[in-house]
C-alpha cells in the first residue's frame, strides 16, 4: 500500500486553539485555481506508484465552497471517480473536521453512490476530548457524521493524543473509553504550531509518566491501537502542497515525517521529542522500549 495525498489549501476557518494551521487563517487563496491545478496535477502522476489517495485541507469542506468553486471541487472528484473505476486507484480519503455545514458533503457522497464505489471512499475525520468542538460545530460535526452513515461510508476517526484525553482513559471516562475502544480510531502525536502558540495549552502536551500508565491500559483496551500507536505505514508516503508548489516525502518505517526534517540521534523525526511537556525524549523510542519489555515479559 503506498498513498498519495494532495494538501489543496492550507486556511481553516475552525481556529482550533492547538492546530499549527490556525496561524494561515488569514490566507487569501483561490480555490477554485487551486482545484484546477489539481485536477490538472492528476494527469501527470505516475499511478503505478500509488494504490490510495487522499485529499486534505486546511479544511475541504466550509461554507465558502458555493457556485463556480463547487463545481470545480466536484469536477475534481468525479476526475478521482474515474481514476477509481478504471483502477489507477484502490481507495480514495477525504479528510475534514466536519464542522461546517456545506451541502457539497451530500453532492460528493451521492457521486460515490451513483457509480457504485462507497465501498472505495472514506471520509477522515477527527474527534478529541478537548479544543476542537464547542456547543454549535459539535452538532454540526454529530450531523455531518449522521450523514454520512446513512450513505453507509466509511468512517475513519482520528484523535490528538493529548494529556487531558490520557487523564480520561485514567478515569475511565465512558465517552472516552468508547472511543478509544473503537477499531475506527487512530491517536496522533501531539504537536506544536509554528508559532509555539499552543505551547503552554494546559494539559494538551504528554507528562511522560502518565503516559506509560496510558500504555499498560491501552494494551488490554484496544490491541490493535497499541500495536498500530503513531504507525505511520497509514499516512500518506508523497504529498503534494498545492498553495506552494512543494513535492514531501516520509519514510515512514523509520518514523520520518519529511525527509528534510531535522531527525534525532536516535534516528526519528525530531518532532517525536516534542510531545511531552516535561520531557525532551523521543516517544517513538519509549514506545519501542515498553513495547519490547512488554513482550519480553
Amino acid at each position: 500500500m503506498s498513498i498519495l495525498q494532495f494538501e489543496l489549501w492550507l486556511d481553516c476557518p475552525n481556529n482550533c486553539k492547538f492546530c499549527a494551521i490556525r496561524e494561515f487563517k488569514s490566507f487569501k487563496l483561490d480555490k477554485k485555481q487551486l482545484l484546477q491545478q489539481a485536477i490538472d496535477r492528476l494527469d501527470t502522476i505516475d499511478w503505478n506508484k500509488f494504490t490510495e489517495m487522499t485529499l486534505i485541507g486546511g479544511e475541504l469542506i466550509t461554507e465558502d465552497i458555493v457556485d463556480d468553486k463547487k463545481a470545480k471541487f466536484l469536477e475534481f472528484i468525479e476526475k478521482i471517480i474515474l481514476l477509481l473505476k478504471e483502477d489507477k486507484l484502490k481507495k480514495f480519503y477525504l479528510v475534514t473536521a466536519l464542522l461546517n455545514k456545506n451541502y457539497i458533503l451530500q453532492d460528493i457522497l451521492e457521486l460515490f453512490r451513483e457509480n457504485k464505489l462507497m465501498n472505495r471512499f472514506s471520509i477522515n475525520t477527527s474527534w478529541d476530548y478537548m479544543y476542537r468542538f464547542n456547543e454549535i460545530n459539535k452538532k454540526i460535526w454529530n450531523n455531518n457524521v449522521s450523514l454520512a452513515e446513512a450513505y453507509n461510508c466509511e468512517i475513519h476517526y482520528e484523535t490528538i493524543l493529548t494529556e487531558a484525553l490520557i487523564k480520561a482513559v485514567l478515569r475511565n471516562e465512558k465517552e472516552v473509553i468508547d472511543k478509544i475502544s473503537n477499531n475506527n480510531l487512530d491517536l496522533i502525536r501531539p504537536s506544536g504550531s509554528y508559532t509555539h502558540s499552543n505551547e503552554h495549552l494546559e494539559d494538551f502536551f504528554i507528562i511522560r509518566k502518565d503516559f506509560f500508565k496510558f500504555l499498560d491500559k491501552l494494551k488490554t483496551l484496544n490491541k490493535r491501537l497499541y500495536d498500530n500507536l503513531f504507525n505511520l505505514e497509514k499516512r500518506a508516503s508523497e504529498i503534494h502542497t498545492l498553495p506552494t508548489g512543494e513535492v514531501t516525502n516520509r519514510i515512514n518505517k523509520l518514523y520520518i515525517e519529511e525527509i528534510h526534517d531535522k531527525i534525532a540521534l536516535c534516528g526519528h523525526d525530531e518532532l517525536y521529542r516534542e510531545c511531552y511537556s516535561d520531557s525532551k525524549e523521543c516517544i517513538i523510542c519509549d514506545i519501542l522500549r515498553y513495547k519490547e519489555e512488554f513482550d519480553n515479559e
